[in-house]
Order: C-alpha cells, then structure tokens, then sequence
C-alpha cells in the first residue's frame, strides 16, 4: 500500500502515496488522454529537477536543466518475478539503476529505494535526495521535511540553502547509495 510514480522524462521520483492505487478507468474510455493521479491519500509531490549534478563548490546552484539537455538519458527497466520495476538510466558516463520497494510497516508503509551506480563519478558530483521550504536533522541519518516526509538516508548528507529553498546534498562515492521515504 506504498506506491511511487517515476517521471522518465526528468528521470526522478515524482510522486509517492499510500493506500489504493489508481482508477485507471478514465483511460479505458474515449481515448484514454490526460492526467490520472492517484487514488489514495498521503499524497507527496517531490521536487521537480535532475537527480545528480557535479557542483564546483557546496553553494553552487542545483542546475535547471533536466533530462535530455541535462545529459540523461532513460534505459527502460526490467521487471523482478513479483512484477516490480528496476528502473535503468544513464547520466553522462555514469549508468543508473534504480531500485524503489514498497515495506509494509508500522505504523504505514514506506519506501526504500537502492541507487546503484556504475561507470564513471566525477569528482564532485551530488545526488539531490530532497529540496523543501524546510528540512530538519531527526537523528540517526533522518530528515524531516516541511511536508511531513522523513527522509532516511544511509550515509551523512548536507544540507543548505540557495535561493530560499533548503537542499539536502548527498556526495556520491561508492557502488550504491539507500534511501527510505517514511511519510
């Protein structure tokens, strides 16, 4: 009962809900056109914008540019014996995949997504895990954000500030990177 929806053009997480799923039936009528959002509730909207830049210093900008101009380009995915999705795709020379699993947990479901990495890291290259109006440290690699989405992470993040919005900046080192959503 924890869904998530990928937005391959941006190549990022751009929803996540808990509960039901989707009334696809607006698309088995007519011709199927437009925007079906999801059906149940605890709706997050998470921030627009590429995954992974290389800055020159901390306070570098996040770029605006995303997908296909920003150099990303989407590979597909490849589905697991339960049907659940591996996302695959590339950022320059690095090779993403992208793993998002649902945990039944208490007190709700959340999400735990393995990032793992291949090919070449840049020096200085920085994987957005969250941009809020507010983020917090909640201890023990949690951050909460201003929405009511904690953010665990596995590994010591940065956060900062540019331009009025609160970025939480995780240096990309090693073959995989863990992220769990809780909300």
């Amino acid at each position: 009962k924890a869904h998530y929806a990928f937005d391959a053009n941006q190549l990022r997480l751009a929803l996540i809900w808990q509960g039901d799923f989707i009334d696809a039936s607006k698309h088995w009528l007519d011709r199927g056109a437009g925007f079906q959002g999801p059906a149940g509730e605890s709706v997050v909207a998470l921030a627009d914008g590429a995954p992974f830049a290389v800055l020159a210093d901390e306070m570098t900008p996040w770029p605006k540019e995303t997908g296909h101009k920003a150099g990303y380009q989407f590979e597909g995915y490849d589905l697991d014996a339960t049907l659940r999705p591996t996302l695959r795709y590339r950022w320059e020379e690095l090779e993403v995949t992208d793993l998002i699993v649902a945990v039944d947990g208490k007190p709700a479901p959340h999400l735990e997504r393995k990032l793992i990495f291949k090919g070449t890291l840049k020096s200085g290259t920085y994987y957005r895990a969250a941009a809020s109006k507010k983020i917090e440290a909640a201890g023990d690699g949690a951050w909460k954000l201003d929405g009511g989405l904690t953010i665990k992470l596995d590994r010591p993040a940065r956060l900062r500030t540019v331009g009025g919005t609160m970025e939480l900046l995780v240096p990309v080192s090693g073959p995989y990177l863990t992220q769990t959503y809780l909300w």
